[in-house]
């Protein structure tokens, strides 16, 4: 979906076999696999050309919780304008998942909005169904609940 579209540009950022591309690449490799999960983390996002084998949990601990602080620590190989886009989504994703009132959904509302509006700005992709429904993702929550991978209510 919207994860793998967002990684797969940033793959193509940097593409090649160069020296360079190489470092780069192991860089971005080193940090994600020098990470200290909590015991409670099983699979561990370790190898960033390899996001297509990401299992579910792996593009979701990526996104929830590695992406931005991945973004800001390699701010010298992405531009500012791209970590600010790819911000507004993971701030509307992680409220969405753990919000303590109402309003707060409400609040991140434009934030979607925003990122989806300068999408291609930053990715050649098309839009997406998946794209395209994070525009209603905050509907459903106000429905629903917030998201998460286990609901014990």
């Amino acid at each position: 979906g919207h994860t793998i579209a967002l990684l797969k540009e940033w793959n193509e950022l940097h593409s090649g076999t160069s020296a360079q591309t190489c470092q780069i690449i192991n860089a971005f490799d080193d940090f994600l696999s020098n990470i200290n999960y909590p015991h409670s983390i099983h699979r561990r996002v370790k190898c960033f050309r390899k996001f297509n084998d990401w299992k579910a949990s792996e593009l979701r601990l990526f996104l929830l919780y590695l992406a931005l602080p991945f973004l800001l620590y390699f701010s010298s190989y992405f531009s500012p304008l791209l970590v600010y886009h790819f911000s507004l989504y993971a701030i509307y994703v992680r409220t969405l998942c753990k919000f303590d009132e109402r309003q707060h959904v409400y609040d991140v509302r434009p934030f979607i909005e925003t990122h989806l509006q300068r999408f291609s700005e930053f990715y050649k992709s098309k839009e997406l169904l998946s794209t395209h429904c994070n525009v209603h993702l905050w509907q459903q929550v106000i429905r629903h609940g917030s998201l998460s991978s286990t609901r014990y209510d």
